[in-house]
């Protein structure tokens, strides 16, 4: 009997770690991850000026007009303001349709990059669904 009932106690905690373990790595799984930048396409201006639009992964975070941000990753790992954004539309397929409204000008080569949409810069590329609070003033034409 004593047996039987340390058989039992063993089944349940190998169970119960299985459990965990499951959960553990559905919760990092779930963990959010800014959404990246599939492909970026020229609207039809001409110029080194001429809006870019991001054709993003689909997040929950992001509604029509927002306002976010684009972030690059140096090679040191480091995360760089790149540019403001605008969300255009969230299409049916859940891509969202961001328009480069406000590149950060020390950044523009990131931002050729983009526009030529290099493999590695599009790979590094991120959009967040905030922005910076030094940047309103900026957005409203102020400073």
């Amino acid at each position: 009997m004593i047996l039987l009932t340390l058989l039992a106690c063993v089944i349940i905690v190998a169970a119960l770690a299985h459990s965990t373990f499951e959960l553990q790595s559905r919760l990092r799984e779930a963990k959010w991850r800014p959404p990246r930048i599939r492909t970026v396409l020229r609207l039809p201006q001409e110029g080194e000026n001429a809006p870019l639009l991001c054709i993003v992964e689909p997040s929950d975070l992001f509604y029509h007009d927002a306002l976010v941000s684009i972030y690059c990753t140096d090679q040191f790992g480091v995360e760089h303001l790149i540019g403001i954004g605008t969300v255009v539309i969230i299409q049916d397929d859940g891509l969202i349709q961001v328009e480069l409204i406000r590149p950060i000008e020390t950044q523009r080569e990131v931002v050729e990059l983009l526009r030529n949409n290099n493999a590695s810069t599009l790979e590094r590329t991120k959009v967040r669904p905030n922005v910076p609070r030094r940047y309103f003033g900026a957005l409203q034409g102020g400073q």
